[in-house]
């Protein structure tokens, strides 16, 4: 029936979403969908959605590796039933996707780890606050979230030694020797781990002080 048809449709732009496909991209195939609402007992448009589709997905793959990664782990663990993980990947997801809208294109991979840096110190923050509060049950929620965002950071205690090292290394006191910090930074994390080094460096040269 055409109800069957526009359901299966609809769907199809939930696993574009899913696959970690681009805000962009998933409004393309939206409006090829919204199009063939029109004409759905028509065959010839029917024979065009389908090469439109196949189009898409041949030559419009995820842009981002991070987000194609998070799309295949939610579907394991929506299978696996596994709730937590599940809620957490959404979260973070709906983050990317707001960062996207809110910088009106595609984000690299460099700023999704960013955004789970910040996403970390959050919760990390808010476990903080219901320990404090006696609220056991709440605290337990947030490592298992923490847990989960550190899954997909690079390790956290490897960075740590290296910012311990840079600061050493640079001789920096303050913030104000952060570029000096970034620089000796540079010769030993890669793209992907220096947002995470750089949430570091403060807590780093606290320490020290």
């Amino acid at each position: 029936s055409n109800q069957g048809q526009m359901i299966r449709m609809w769907k199809n732009i939930l696993v574009l979403h899913n696959r970690g496909y681009s805000a962009n991209q998933v409004h393309r195939a939206s409006v090829v969908i919204d199009i063939s609402k029109c004409f759905v007992s028509n065959q010839n448009a029917r024979v065009s959605l389908s090469f439109e589709r196949r189009r898409f997905f041949a030559t419009e793959p995820p842009a981002s590796a991070f987000r194609a990664r998070l799309a295949t782990d939610l579907s394991a663990s929506m299978k696996a039933q596994d709730k937590a993980r599940v809620s957490a990947i959404r979260a973070i997801t709906s983050k990317i996707t707001y960062k996207q809208k809110e910088k009106g294109g595609d984000v690299s991979d460099e700023e999704v780890v960013k955004l789970l840096v910040d996403h970390l110190k959050e919760c990390e923050d808010t476990e903080a606050t219901m320990v404090a509060n006696q609220r056991d049950d709440l605290a337990q929620k947030e490592r298992e979230l923490i847990s989960i965002i550190k899954s997909y950071l690079p390790d956290l205690s490897a960075i740590r030694l290296r910012v311990e090292a840079a600061v050493r290394d640079s001789e920096a006191t303050s913030l104000r020797d952060m570029k000096k910090i970034v620089d000796a930074l540079s010769v030993t994390v890669d793209k992907l781990e220096l947002p995470v080094a750089r949430s570091m460096i403060k807590d780093v040269l606290e320490k020290k002080a």
